[in-house]
């Protein structure tokens, strides 16, 4: 059975096992080819915004949802 808090960082470590395999003797074999730095760079910094911006959004809607909904009366 696998804890749903180790998920995350399983998938994390098998993100840079398949980014630093392009770059080892085995990549020809796997048919991988190294990405170029600043394509490398763009990625991991929309990962990282990507992650920033879901957990505030998270968080944020957890908050507007633990308050009581008060309707306008019409």
């Amino acid at each position: 059975m696998t804890v749903p808090a180790v998920m995350p960082r399983r998938s994390a470590m098998l993100a840079v096992v398949a980014v630093a395999l392009a770059y080892t003797p085995l990549a020809p074999w796997f048919g991988f080819v190294p990405l170029p730095l600043p394509v490398l760079a763009g990625l991991v910094a929309i990962t990282v915004l990507y992650v920033v911006a879901s957990e505030f959004t998270k968080r944020w809607l957890y908050d507007k949802g633990s308050r009581p909904i008060t309707l306008p009366k019409a």
